[in-house]
């Protein structure tokens, strides 16, 4: 798009985000699950420099994406965004919460504390000071470790995924970043994300369960795109301001899934 759309005459549900940033990742993967991505309107948005001005000042007052315009009313942030696809839809495609209701706070629980790993790792790919490196990269791994640990101990442990045998919104919520910081990080940083240690066991199996998925295949880009558009990032010469608002709001905020739309 050129101008603004009118938000508030749209009809239908309109998505507007970006492929390359893990939180629209999120949501356009949940809408594949469904398998109704030709029922919805998608439009790009970029990021950084070249995100239309008209997208923050008539569109998203938060100039983040995903962002949905579902009949005229907005509806903001990732996780809230996949969760209303997932009821919108319910009945159709892949059930994105375990019926079991353990189940479901397992999975809503270890969203939320994926936080802490999100802010780890987006710092050591944005870090500058070689003199801090060592150091950052020690939070990063304690970070994936501690996740790890969380998993196991808050999780079925029963089958692949990070609540156990079924595939639940903490995959959602999770493997987006797992799949772009696997690349970017050993590209920029000389860092494995997940070594075959045994600390990252859960996780290892969860990213190679949901890289099968067809969903997940359609939705996710190669290595080669995620080292290029992220070398801004990791050589400091480029700064992705909407996504940064995101990360520092997936630090700040306990971030549950909210299955109402706002009347």
């Amino acid at each position: 798009l050129d101008s603004a759309p009118d938000v508030g005459s749209l009809k239908g549900i309109v998505y507007f985000g970006n492929r390359l940033c893990p939180f629209a990742h999120r949501a356009w993967w949940a809408v594949c699950e469904k398998g109704v991505d030709k029922e919805i309107r998608k439009i790009h948005i970029d990021l950084g420099a070249t995100k239309p001005a008209w997208y923050q000042e008539s569109v998203n007052e938060l100039g983040t994406v995903p962002f949905v315009v579902a009949d005229g009313r907005p509806i903001f942030e990732s996780s809230v965004v996949a969760a209303f696809f997932d009821e919108h839809f319910s009945g159709r495609g892949t059930t994105l919460m375990p019926a079991d209701p353990l189940r479901r706070a397992q999975a809503r629980f270890l969203s939320a504390r994926f936080g802490g790993c999100i802010g780890a790792l987006y710092r050591l790919l944005k870090n500058q000071d070689a003199a801090q490196m060592d150091a950052i990269k020690e939070a990063a791994r304690n970070s994936l470790v501690s996740f790890n640990t969380f998993v196991k101990a808050h999780s079925s442990n029963d089958g692949p995924y990070l609540v156990g045998a079924e595939f639940s919104m903490a995959d959602i919520d999770v493997i987006p970043f797992l799949d772009r910081f696997q690349h970017t990080l050993s590209h920029y940083r000389d860092f494995e994300l997940l070594p075959d240690d045994g600390q990252h066991d859960r996780l290892r199996a969860a990213l190679q369960a949901c890289q099968s998925r067809p969903a997940f295949q359609a939705t996710s880009q190669d290595a080669a795109f995620y080292i290029a558009v992220y070398k801004g990032y990791a050589d400091g010469s480029d700064d992705l301001h909407a996504l940064d608002v995101q990360i520092r709001h997936s630090m700040e905020q306990v971030s549950f899934p909210i299955h109402t739309l706002p009347a």
